[in-house]
């Protein structure tokens, strides 16, 4: 079969994508002259030994291009090449980890990214369908198969919620904007919030932005009340608006946005004396039903817990743990219904009874 003349840079674009990437194993110069000579592509002379020259003579212009983006190591004797940590996706390409990675952010995204950071991303999406492109036509796809490929690759990432999946709220593009720039500029700002407006008589409430934290389809703004002096949490789609405040912004002494998260997004419902075990990880107990193996193998224990787990003959069994308590964690107990059951602590146990006894009453009460 006669070779197809191209041009030197149609060839190094497909010479970039034989390049073995990170974690992949090196390939030397032989082989990859050799799966270039498969494609039966030629920008001149078609020898084997020619192949291998332009192979050696592209190694070094992507090397000069880019300094270090081309790791050198030793197989079988020879110089064997990869990519490195240093080279950039506009030389590499993307990897199938990087596909689908672009693909999860391209199709959910999240609220922590902004209407117009999206739009700076867009290139990115765009060089994530041509690399599917070019993938499908190196494969031997037909162009049209090719274009398919790209519009089906969405519909094979899915993101399955653990709760409920709710519709993300609307946020004002102009109240993200300011959130996003009080935050990263460490200004104050005064808000205002739906169903209380702006007027003369509501001069906001003044809150130094700590910062941003996502739960599901909610973004809340992580803030210090100003004059409260208490770092608090507010769903950022009920801010109606938002404006610079006159006060300096404050940053509480070492705060730490992963401690606060710690004790969880809900607010505390034990009673005050138990407030200050929020976000630590405690000793607890609990039977688990035999149709609920799956906790087994889906740990929510401590980081650096000792676990033990007792099975019983029915094929129950009891799990005993240090679990972080937060309220996002009694919603879960109470979830799970006649499939758990808390042993240790009492009061947790207690807080369990008190929930699901005031439920059942709902449903039992007249209408």
């Amino acid at each position: 079969m006669a070779k197809k003349r191209i041009k030197n840079v149609d060839w190094l674009t497909q010479f970039k994508q034989r390049i073995p990437g990170q974690g992949m194993k090196a390939k030397t110069v032989t082989e990859l002259a050799m799966e270039m000579g498969e494609l039966n592509l030629t920008t001149g002379a078609n020898t084997f030994q020619a192949e291998a020259a332009r192979v050696r003579r592209n190694i070094k212009t992507l090397n000069k291009i880019s300094p270090g983006c081309i790791a050198e190591s030793t197989k079988n004797g020879q110089n064997a090449y990869r990519w490195s940590e240093a080279a950039s996706l506009s030389l590499t390409g993307i990897s199938a980890e990087e596909l689908i990675a672009m693909g999860v952010l391209q199709k959910y995204g999240t609220d922590l990214i902004s209407r117009r950071v999206r739009r700076v991303l867009e290139p990115y999406f765009e060089k994530t369908r041509e690399e599917l492109k070019s993938r499908g036509l190196t494969s031997g796809l037909s162009e049209a198969k090719a274009e398919r490929t790209v519009a089906d690759w969405l519909s094979k990432i899915a993101v399955i919620p653990d709760v409920l999946p709710f519709k993300g709220p609307e946020v004002k593009p102009e109240v993200e904007e300011m959130i996003h720039e009080g935050l990263f500029r460490q200004i104050a700002l005064s808000l205002w919030f739906k169903g209380k407006p702006r007027t003369r008589d509501n001069p906001g409430l003044t809150v130094s932005p700590l910062g941003i934290a996502q739960q599901g389809v909610r973004t809340y703004l992580i803030a210090l009340d100003n004059y409260a002096h208490v770092v608090k949490r507010f769903l950022i789609h009920r801010i109606e608006s938002v404006d610079h405040a006159r006060d300096d912004h404050i940053t509480p002494k070492n705060w730490d946005l992963n401690a606060f998260l710690r004790k969880g997004i809900g607010l505390p419902q034990l009673p005050e004396a138990l407030h200050d075990q929020y976000g630590m990880a405690l000793p607890m107990k609990f039977w688990v039903h035999s149709d609920t193996q799956w906790i087994k193998e889906t740990p929510f224990y401590a980081e650096g817990s000792v676990t033990k787990i007792t099975d019983n003959a029915d094929r129950s069994y009891v799990i005993e743990a240090d679990i972080v308590l937060s309220e996002e964690l009694i919603r879960w107990l109470l979830s799970m219904s006649y499939h758990l059951k808390v042993i240790e602590p009492a009061w947790l146990a207690d807080r369990i009874i008190y929930d699901t006894k005031k439920t059942s009453e709902m449903y039992g009460g007249a209408q």
